[in-house]
């Protein structure tokens, strides 16, 4: 009697092609590239607040960074009523 193998040729094929278009993605991805950037520490301060219709709490903040980039944070319970500040965040800060 013979015995069949565990695993069948198709199945091999299948994991070949499978693991060539994972190479394929990750070379795709490291080609791509993107802008330079680089991860800083910036100190924001509150700009506004407001209670969302769902009842969530939302503090507006803007950092101190050269981009003057604004960061939202929202918190669960409306309890509080007020936002946190000064706060600090790292930001993805783009190279020119």
């Amino acid at each position: 009697m013979r015995q069949k193998p565990l695993v069948t040729p198709w199945l091999r094929l299948a994991t070949a092609v499978l693991a060539l278009m994972a190479c394929a993605v990750v070379l795709a991805e490291e080609k791509k590239g993107g802008k330079p950037f680089k991860i800083i520490d910036a100190e924001c301060e509150v700009a506004s607040s407001e209670v969302s219709a769902t009842g969530l709490f939302v503090c507006q903040y803007v950092c101190n960074d050269t981009d003057h980039t604004k960061v939202a944070v929202v918190y669960n319970t409306s309890g509080a009523g007020q936002c946190r500040t000064p706060i600090k965040k790292k930001i993805r800060q783009y190279i020119k």
